[in-house]
């Protein structure tokens, strides 16, 4: 079984981990002690919340894995490799976070996804994410660049002509 999340629409998952259907769905209570699998921190219970997190790295439910979470405590290289989905009374109730988007209980932006396979010919171990965070520069900073990339290249041109 699969568990994975992504852009509403698109061809590729940002984020997704999979293990054993049994392993996937051992109920571990509404504690913080997940069932490892595969690579994995492995968390379900039918009335509280279902996810994974990096093997070896701290869950926090509250319902959902709040650890390393933005607004929550610092951020680490854990934090893209996380996924929770609420549940209440067996049933899924909203998909909080993918990595480190977070609050997407209600929204319709992004999909949960569940893959099942009688014969798998791929098993990736440990979450796997395409998701990136990166930062892209506002306007004046790239500018600014621009700017000075070219002065320097003119500085390197007057300097060849002497």
């Amino acid at each position: 079984m699969m568990l994975a999340g992504g852009l509403t629409g698109s061809s590729n998952v940002m984020l997704l981990a999979q293990a054993l259907k049994t392993d996937v769905m051992f109920d571990t209570g509404t504690g913080n002690t997940p069932h490892v699998a595969n690579g994995s921190n492995w968390y379900y219970n039918s009335s509280f919340s279902w996810g994974f997190a990096p093997e070896g790295a701290p869950i926090s439910r509250n319902s959902c894995d709040t650890n390393r979470a933005p607004g929550f405590g610092a951020l680490d290289a854990s934090t893209p490799l996380r996924l929770c989905w609420h549940t209440f009374g067996g049933r899924l109730t909203g998909g909080w976070r993918i990595g480190g988007l977070t609050f997407l209980n209600s929204g319709n932006t992004y999909t949960r996804y569940i893959f099942t396979s009688n014969n798998p010919t791929y098993a990736p171990v440990g979450p796997q994410t395409t998701y990136v965070a990166t930062s892209v520069p506002e306007p004046v900073t790239s500018a600014a660049l621009i700017f000075g990339v070219a002065g320097a290249m003119t500085l390197v041109r007057r300097s060849r002509r002497r």
